[in-house]
This record gives structure tokens, C-alpha cells and sequence, in this order.
């Protein structure tokens, strides 16, 4: 059940989503309990779980209460006030200002609407990372199944079925726009990379054509000229990228043990 409200603690309030959920299934299939940066996933009566940045406005504390305002069901006030149970962190920094979690009976409760929701998710129980773009996207087949079969069992007037794609059409954008720039970054390092090697290997040849000359006239076959030619560009390859990751290994241990924490606004 998800509305609005205005959180209130002191002197200072601000506006926020408000979502009442089903904590022990939101920690079960979206792991929203990794999220926690501080107290316990309880799904116990007036707990809410406000998000980082919201708290650090707010100056709240594990333990302390804040107050809820809002319009209910029929336009009733709502009005109450709740114990902070712990502090949630996402990582996008809007979302993270602007979310309070509760469980799904307090949001019910508070809005005066017991035993409804607004919204549901259906997952389909494929969980398996999905390799073609297509369904990474949201456009499986199996994706329009599930839609139609859920369609057809719900009253279409009362009730609206989406797929995630069309529901967060700007997200799929992204990661189309992210998959395709992934790929032309790829192509251009891997084009500067074989123009490099190429030089390398044209002023490796260039220096030794006496030598090649002198190999052909004392009865060297030219195609086993080319043969050892490529062995040497094989192992030299081989060597390089032995030497590479020699060289890059430990830099990329010590940051992954290590990482750069990207703070504020970043």
C-alpha cells in the first residue's frame, strides 16, 4: 500500500512515499533487509524504517518517534505517530531522501484501509539471470504469458495489469542506452588496441627483412617462414597478457578489498 505523507520530527518535516509492505516477503524475494544500516527487520506494530537521508534531515535516531500526516481512505485525516525500528540506505540519492517503509497492517491502519492495497507484485519464479537483451528488457514470452493468464483471471475493469517494462518505460531506455554504449566502448578499445599491436608487429617485420631474405635464400619454404612468424606473434601475445595481469592483479585485489566510497551527491 503505497501514498504519501508528511513526516514531522521537531521543527523540521518533509514530504515522503510512504510503504506499507510485507516485510518478511519484501526480505524473501528483494532482499530489502540488506538495505538496513542500522536496528532490526521486525514486522511488529507503529515500527517504520525511514531511508538515510531522510533520517539525517530529519535528525532521527533508532528509538525515536516521528509523526505521519496525510489524507486517507474517503478522505479521511490520518494522523499518527511512530517508533523508528532501524534506518534503510539506497544507493540512488533521491530515493534515498525521500522513503519510509512500514509494515503493510500500520500503512493500512494509518490510511484507513484495512485489508486493501493499492498494488501487488507477481514474479513469475524464474529468477535466473537472463542473458538475451530482448528478455532483459522485459519482452520474454513468457513475461506476455504470465500477463495474459493473470489478465484473464482478474476483472479488467476494477483491476490494471502491467509488466514491469511498461511500467518503468524510462528504465528499459537506460539499459538499452547502457548495453549499446557498453558495446561501442568495447569496439573503439578493442580497435586501438589491434591498431597497436598491429604497429608493433609491421616494425617487427620491417627490421628483419634482410633476415627474412637471407632465411628464403638458403631454402626456407616462405609458408614455413609465415608459420614461425605467427608462433612468435602467439607467444608474444600470450607473454603480454601473462605480464598484464602480473602487473594488474594486485592493484585490482587492493581496491576490491579496498574500494574508493563515493559519498554525497556521487
Amino acid at each position: 500500500l503505497e501514498s504519501f505523507a508528511l513526516c514531522i520530527n521537531g521543527d523540521r518535516s518533509r514530504g515522503v512515499m510512504l510503504i506499507g509492505a510485507d516485510l518478511e516477503k519484501e526480505k524473501e524475494y528483494f532482499k530489502l533487509n540488506e538495505k538496513l544500516e542500522k536496528g532490526e527487520w521486525l514486522q511488529a506494530d507503529n515500527i517504520v524504517y525511514p531511508s538515510s537521508g531522510l533520517a539525517d534531515y530529519l535528525n532521527l535516531k533508532l528509538g525515536d518517534t516521528l509523526v505521519l500526516m496525510s489524507q486517507g481512505y474517503h478522505a479521511s485525516t490520518a494522523a499518527d505517530q511512530y517508533r523508528v525500528g532501524g534506518i534503510l540506505h539506497f544507493n540512488n540519492p533521491i530515493i534515498n531522501q525521500k522513503i519510509l517503509v512500514t509494515p503493510l497492517a500500520n500503512a493500512q491502519s494509518f490510511y484507513g484501509a484495512e485489508g486493501m492495497l493499492n498494488s501487488m507484485v507477481i514474479l513469475s519464479g524464474d529468477q535466473q539471470i537472463l542473458s538475451s537483451l530482448d528478455r532483459i528488457i522485459g519482452l520474454s514470452i513468457s513475461d506476455k504469458d504470465l500477463k495474459e493468464d493473470v489478465i484473464s483471471s482478474l476483472d479488467s475493469t476494477k483491476y490494471e495489469v502491467k509488466r514491469w517494462d511498461e511500467m518503468m518505460p524510462d528504465m528499459v531506455q537506460i539499459i538499452i542506452a547502457d548495453n549499446a554504449g557498453g558495446i561501442i566502448m568495447l569496439t573503439i578499445l578493442y580497435m586501438v588496441i589491434s591498431f597497436g599491436i598491429f604497429g608493433t608487429i609491421v616494425m617487427l617485420t620491417n627490421e628483419r627483412k634482410y633476415e627474412f631474405g637471407v632465411l628464403i635464400a638458403i631454402g626456407m619454404k616462405r609458408t614455413k617462414l609465415v608459420f614461425v612468424l605467427l608462433l612468435e606473434i602467439i607467444i608474444m601475445a600470450f607473454l603480454g597478457v601473462l605480464s598484464g595481469l602480473a602487473m594488474v592483479t594486485p592493484i585490482v585485489l587492493y581496491f576490491q578489498f579496498n574500494p574508493i566510497a563515493l559519498t554525497g551527491q556521487a
